[in-house]
């Protein structure tokens, strides 16, 4: 997937500003999240936010950081990973949401 999305991103002029860069990263920060690289996908919605602030990214990057607690909390909630991979440092905090992200509810 991350091959795929390197090549899309050369072809439709990701590494330029602009919409199609932005949508380009939302989708690989989604993929990610998908295949549960919850860092990667933070970092491709951190991307998609700095191209355009317009598409929610800020809104995403936070719901995979709270899917991310969740998870770390019910882990530890019930003694451990059972054989997960345990993170070797805490999630960090993530950033305050933008002024420019979209603060109504989703229905």
């Amino acid at each position: 997937a991350g091959k795929a999305f390197t090549q899309a991103s050369r072809v439709g002029g990701g590494s330029s500003e602009g919409a199609m860069g932005a949508d380009l990263a939302m989708n690989h920060g989604l993929s990610l999240f998908l295949l549960e690289a919850l860092e990667p996908a933070m970092e491709a919605y951190a991307t998609a936010h700095s191209l355009d602030p317009s598409v929610g990214a800020d809104r995403m990057r936070h719901e995979v950081w709270e899917y991310a607690r969740r998870v770390s909390d019910a882990l530890g909630a019930s003694g451990g990973g059972g054989g997960l991979k345990q993170r070797r440092a805490p999630l960090p905090e993530p950033p305050p949401p933008s002024a420019a992200e979209d603060t109504h509810p989703r229905a």
